[in-house]
């Protein structure tokens, strides 16, 4: 049993051989691996999954409770007896802002790809989809505070200054002694100036549940909540693993760790204050997941 266990603790709480992570050496690496992953992503995928705030009418659906009173469609609801709100046609250019998690709970994983990387290659993939959209680019990281700050800029250039950052933060490997609080990405973006932005936080959420502060993006900001988690830590086991100790223990006693998070309080948390979430399961593949999460997106608008 102790061997077992060992064996289980070594390939959680260690970084993917150097041999795959050949797509995440440097940025056109990594530019390269999401533009093939975009090929699967249609454009009419993407758009439709986010639609903006135009001034072209699209169509009127019912007011889901949360969303910003602003885009309610005051004469259709006192029509129809019950709120609806107007969806309009794209912005012809859009903000979308990625916040990317680094505590070392992400660092961990036992697929090919340890949660940061396989977050990585979803934010990359879906800040091609972006800049093909002639959206503008941002983001920053995060873990209890937040660092590599860009504003969303236009052009491909955008892409190649913010995963630069993110790759030579991540390459460095976890801190032990951080840890995630997106709070801190939260107050990053409230204090960004500009239009309503697209955003993207993508964390395992283990350190701290979906906080309250994120209501308060919500009423401006279209925020989208990607939760990455790796299929030992929603396994049905005595086992549990506890991602916050710099040992990556593992162990029978499940009174001794901290309890797994329940994937339907999260998803709870997060419809209480109107946000998307959607759950990422390292073992599916990234451009497979990413057209999952569009889809229900986009029947959810």
């Amino acid at each position: 049993m102790i061997n077992l266990l060992h064996k289980i603790k070594n390939k959680i709480f260690s970084l993917p051989a150097e041999e795959d992570l050949s797509d995440f050496k440097d940025v056109n690496s990594l530019e390269l691996l999401a533009k093939k992953n975009a090929v699967s992503i249609h454009p009419g995928d993407y758009s439709s999954a986010f639609k903006g705030t135009g001034l072209m009418f699209h169509e009127a659906r019912k007011y889901i409770e949360g969303e910003d009173a602003r885009f309610i469609d005051w004469n259709m609801t006192a029509r129809l007896g019950e709120p609806y709100v107007r969806v309009n046609l794209d912005e012809r250019e859009r903000d979308v802002f990625i916040a990317l998690d680094v505590s070392p709970s992400m660092f961990t994983g036992s697929q090919k790809l340890t949660k940061i990387y396989y977050a990585l290659e979803l934010a990359a993939t879906l800040s091609i989809s972006a800049i093909r959209g002639k959206d503008n680019l941002g983001g920053c990281l995060f873990s209890d505070h937040t660092f590599a700050i860009f504003p969303p800029r236009t052009g491909r250039i955008s892409f190649h200054h913010l995963f630069d950052a993110f790759l030579t933060r991540i390459h460095q490997g976890p801190s032990i002694e951080k840890i995630s609080d997106p709070r801190s990405a939260i107050h990053t973006i409230q204090s960004l100036k500009g239009r309503r932005m697209l955003i993207f936080i993508l964390s395992d959420f283990i350190d701290y549940d979906v906080p309250e502060d994120i209501k308060f993006l919500k009423q401006v900001h279209d925020v989208n909540l990607l939760h990455i988690v790796d299929p030992l830590e929603i396994l049905q086991s005595p086992l549990l693993v506890d991602a916050k100790s710099p040992e990556g223990v593992a162990a029978a006693s499940p009174v001794k760790l901290k309890p797994l998070m329940n994937l339907e309080d999260l998803q709870k948390s997060a419809n209480s204050y109107g946000i998307y979430l959607h759950t990422f399961n390292t073992s599916m593949p990234a451009h497979l997941a990413l057209l999952t999460f569009l889809h229900g997106r986009a029947g959810r608008t």
